[in-house]
């Protein structure tokens, strides 16, 4: 053997160890961020199934006069382990997206807060144009609930 053997070998050795130094490295920070992914997708997981909320009810009320226009109330409660922010959650009537219904936190009255606690009933309030049947209520974590509509009747003075 020759030197040109013993030299080539050397050059296929570094050479194999400088692929491995770019390798490892490479093959570490892709396990990392898998891993990381897997937990995140974990805690979301956790989130879901620890959330749950119960329609209580959901009432319409025609508060028009010549015109067709109807007050919906909708009262849901938290029934689940997880706070749920109440920007978050959105409130459709027929399938149709309300934009900022009033909500309040019934248990403190609270118009101001955004953090739905476990346990508290929330209250949404909004008008709408036309009679509605049906409302569902959405939160964060892709929970819905959804019922009908019940007509409330004016009282006779």
């Amino acid at each position: 053997m020759g030197f040109s053997v013993s030299a080539s070998t050397a050059i296929i050795v570094v050479g194999l160890f400088l692929a491995f130094g770019m390798f490892y490295p490479a093959m570490a920070n892709s396990v990392d961020r898998v891993t990381d992914a897997q937990d995140d997708q974990a805690d979301r997981m956790l989130s879901i199934q620890n959330t749950a909320i119960e329609l209580e009810n959901a009432t319409k009320e025609d508060i028009g006069d010549e015109d067709e226009e109807w007050e919906v109330t909708v009262n849901v409660t938290n029934t689940g382990s997880t706070s749920i922010p109440l920007s978050r959650t959105d409130l459709l009537i027929n399938n149709s997206y309300q934009d900022e219904p009033e909500t309040m936190i019934q248990e403190t009255e609270d118009t101001e807060t955004d953090l739905w606690l476990p346990g508290e009933t929330a209250e949404f309030t909004t008008t709408v144009d036309q009679e509605p049947d049906r409302v569902s209520v959405v939160v964060t974590q892709g929970i819905r609930v959804s019922g009908e509509l019940e007509t409330v009747e004016e009282e006779e003075q």
